[in-house]
């Protein structure tokens, strides 16, 4: 990982707050890169660092916090969906749609007024989105979820395993491959 490196090298560190923050909340003690999360510090700006229990400091950004906490809660929703009856997945899974249309409802709001855009968001903006936090996972040596596009009842990412059982009853379309 070339750029933690570079970043560690050039001593880049300017805490002007630690902790305390959902995101440190959410990541203290979850494991990343042969260590364990102690605590999330800010930086100046849009800067974060991660502090390790092995003492390391590894620098991000806050988009780099919001992709790191959304693959953890990807990782526990997978493992309470792998235990659960099929009653229990269908639920799950118009829980998450519920989740992703109201996501992408303020993703759509940031767009028009930051652009003066269309009221929905563009394949491409979604495709950007999805490649952009899958390298940030990829960074920190994490597996992205499997992310699948559907069409209805909007044009949005959902992940693949409930948009699988969503689209078996009816609910979802995907986009045809």
């Amino acid at each position: 990982m070339p750029f933690l490196k570079e970043a560690l090298k050039a001593g880049v560190k300017a805490v002007t707050q630690r902790g305390g923050s959902s995101a440190a909340k959410d990541l203290a003690g979850k494991p990343l890169m042969g260590s364990i999360i102690k605590d999330v510090q800010k930086g100046v700006g849009d800067q974060r660092f991660l502090i390790m229990e092995s003492g390391a400091e590894i620098p991000t950004t806050r988009s780099g916090i919001n992709s790191l906490c959304r693959h953890f809660g990807d990782e526990s929703q997978a493992l309470k969906f792998s235990l659960a009856d099929e009653s229990s997945q269908y639920m799950m899974a118009v829980t998450s749609l519920e989740y992703h249309l109201n996501r992408q409802k303020s993703l759509i709001g940031s767009t028009v007024r930051k652009t003066g855009g269309k009221p929905f968001a563009s394949r491409e903006m979604l495709e950007d989105y999805l490649a952009q936090h899958n390298q940030t996972l990829t960074n920190f040596g994490l597996e992205p979820t499997e992310m699948i596009m559907i069409k209805k009842p909007q044009q949005m990412y959902l992940p693949k395993r409930y948009a699988d059982i969503l689209e078996a009853a009816g609910e979802v379309e995907y986009f045809k491959k």
